[in-house]
């Protein structure tokens, strides 16, 4: 059932990027064999839920920031000095930006 498969993993999606739990993931096919709703769906109620009942579920998302992983040497010109889009917002003026969408959002109704 496609909407089965779906959701399942939407659930193990959720628990392993959103709440940063990289070890509950689960393949959606290997070598050449793609799983079964039933089979994801078996690893989500023996991995992803038992690892949930341990676990502190976060209450704001990850906000590292890295830009770019490649190394420079001294004394040359860098992207990070010439592109624009390198230069980011550091990951405490993030979330302070995001603390005051929220509350603005929901000063105006606008959640759920």
């Amino acid at each position: 059932d496609p909407k089965r498969l779906k959701a399942v993993k939407e659930q193990i999606i959720i628990r392993r990027r959103g709440f940063g739990w990289e070890d509950v993931g689960h393949y959606w096919s290997k070598d050449g064999y793609t799983y079964t709703a039933s089979e994801l769906f078996d690893h989500f109620v023996n991995v992803v839920l038992e690892a949930e009942r341990t676990r502190e579920i976060p209450t704001e998302p990850d906000v590292s920031l890295s830009v770019d992983n490649r190394r420079y040497m001294l004394g040359t010109m860098t992207a990070l000095t010439i592109d624009e889009r390198f230069h980011a917002k550091s990951g405490e003026e993030f979330r302070r930006e995001m603390i005051e969408e929220r509350a603005r959002r929901e000063e105006e109704r606008e959640t759920d």
